[in-house]
């Protein structure tokens, strides 16, 4: 009737490594367990084997991971948990790993896209361009494009990365939404609060929500920063609290607990660039009912195009001028918040994706539907 075992073989989990890729593996999982699957997470981030949650958690080590000793102890690991299907999200060293453990025990495997920069031919060389070392960059992109070839399943988050996959790698996909357990998220009375949600990590620029609340701190407006510290802006977020009374760092705040942040805010805002995936943040925003407001990342033109938000286009003075905009035009706001909101429902909800989520296993590993090995809803 169903897969009766899947591995997650990633070397993050949410509440210990906090990221828009552990958070959606984190989702499905609990959604599998529910259902009935057995689960194993393989991960770095356990110390010992345990069940948690209902996932029974197999801890392998991070160290080393080049070496041909190390690629022989993945496949090892791999084998040992002799699950029905493989699941991994986001390119990364593991994906070669699991490529050729696909390739070789002919293991149905399915890899989920996390950034759009995972579909670039040469996605390492990009994000290590400062590095001494020329040669690891080049082998990463040569080793986990290729272990992408030998996944049996490919999914996307959005059209965007199925055609830049296409057009870059050569490599045909699916699109699938994330999915999210909104129900969580009730209808609140709002403040005025500027809410930005990240890892703060470089091309997140966390730098430039700080900025926004510096310029604007002589209004009625409050600032709300929350994401795990880099010690790199730890001197300009202390700063700014100290300048600006109305500015306030909440530090990292785990994934469970942060939908009341959203409900209190009428504003979020992102400034990354425009190399992210589908942001987990968008669908909390629209969720909770927060106007998004992007400075230069739009996932299928949804905020420009289809109005379930703004988009400055990489203009920072009109980001400025846009949430003082609406923070006095509620009228307006109103009702991009409620489009948003109502589109957010009909494709994130994860009773819905799910099932999205099983059907095309069905299509993609299944020949004939009397034998279909996926969970019947």
């Amino acid at each position: 009737m169903k897969f009766s075992k899947i591995c997650i073989f990633d070397p993050g989990y949410y509440e210990k490594t906090l990221g828009g890729a552990e958070v959606q593996l984190f989702i499905l999982a609990d959604k599998l367990v529910e259902d009935g699957c057995k689960v194993v997470y393989l991960t770095g981030d356990f110390d010992e084997q345990t069940v948690y949650k209902g996932i029974e958690f197999i801890p392998f080590k991070k160290k080393k991971r080049g070496s041909i000793l190390n690629l022989l102890y993945f496949l090892r690991k791999l084998k040992r948990v002799d699950a029905d299907l493989y699941i991994q999200r986001g390119r990364k060293q593991e994906t070669f790993f699991l490529g050729l453990f696909s390739y070789i025990f002919k293991k149905q495997s399915v890899f989920f896209i996390s950034m759009d920069i995972d579909c670039d031919k040469f996605k390492f060389r990009k994000l290590w361009r400062n590095s001494r070392n020329f040669i690891k960059p080049f082998v990463v992109d040569i080793s986990t494009s290729w272990g992408m070839k030998k996944i049996s399943l490919i999914i996307a988050q959005t059209k965007f990365q199925q055609s830049k996959l296409k057009r870059k790698l050569s490599l045909n996909s699916v699109v699938l939404s994330n999915m999210h357990n909104l129900s969580q998220y009730q209808e609140t009375e709002k403040d005025k609060i500027v809410l930005w949600v990240a890892n703060m990590k470089e091309w997140k620029r966390p730098e430039l929500f700080l900025e926004l609340a510096q310029r604007l701190k002589n209004t009625d407006l409050k600032f709300w920063m929350i994401g795990a510290l880099n010690t790199n802006y730890k001197n300009i977020i202390d700063r700014t609290e100290k300048e600006n009374k109305n500015f306030k760092y909440w530090g990292s705040i785990p994934f469970d607990q942060i939908s009341k942040y959203y409900e209190n805010a009428s504003v979020f805002v992102n400034t990354s660039l425009s190399n992210e995936g589908f942001p987990n943040s968008f669908i909390q925003a629209w969720a909770s009912r927060c106007l998004v407001v992007s400075l230069s990342f739009d996932p299928d033109s949804l905020l420009h195009k289809n109005g379930f938000g703004i988009f400055c286009n990489g203009n920072f003075n009109d980001l400025q001028e846009t949430i003082v905009k609406y923070s006095r035009d509620n009228r307006t706001a109103h009702k991009i918040i409620e489009n948003a909101h109502n589109y957010v429902l009909n494709e994130f909800s994860i009773e819905n994706k799910i099932k999205d989520f099983y059907d095309l296993l069905d299509k993609a590993f299944i020949k004939n539907e009397k034998d279909s090995k996926i969970p019947s809803i």
